[in-house]
């Protein structure tokens, strides 16, 4: 897949504040989806599974090897587990996160040459966000 191995970073993003909103998500969860240092990549691990990897200068904020179609444990930035499931179908990366109380959140990345969509919604919100990431 061509977005293997590349380093995505945030260029811009639209409607992420409202939906932060919509979630009630904590300042903590807000101050790391705001910032554009972050560094975003998927390697193939040659066994069928992805690393999903997002790093903040030396820190390492995700680290998840993702196994297509099998739901996975997900720890959020407030410790809550989640329950994730990604999926590849049409060129695009998917993913369902469902919450303890019932939320469901899904994404979808979509890639070219050097750029990576991310788009998110909240089910039952008519609220579409977006996170436009550039490849450095």
């Amino acid at each position: 897949m061509s977005f293997y191995g590349k380093k995505f970073k945030k260029a811009k993003f639209d409607k992420v504040l409202e939906l932060m909103d919509a979630m009630a998500v904590t300042e903590k969860t807000r101050n790391i989806l705001k910032q554009f240092e972050s560094l975003t990549s998927f390697k193939d691990n040659g066994d069928g599974t992805i690393q999903y990897l997002v790093t903040l200068g030396d820190k390492e904020i995700i680290n998840q090897t993702i196994t297509f179609g099998e739901e996975k444990d997900f720890k959020t930035p407030e410790d809550i587990v989640t329950k994730v499931t990604f999926n590849f179908d049409g060129g695009k990366l998917k993913s369902v996160m469902k919450f303890p109380d019932g939320k469901v959140l899904y994404m979808e990345r979509e890639f070219d040459d050097n750029t990576m969509t991310l788009y998110i919604w909240l089910e039952g919100v008519d609220i579409k966000a977006s996170v436009t990431y550039e490849a450095v």
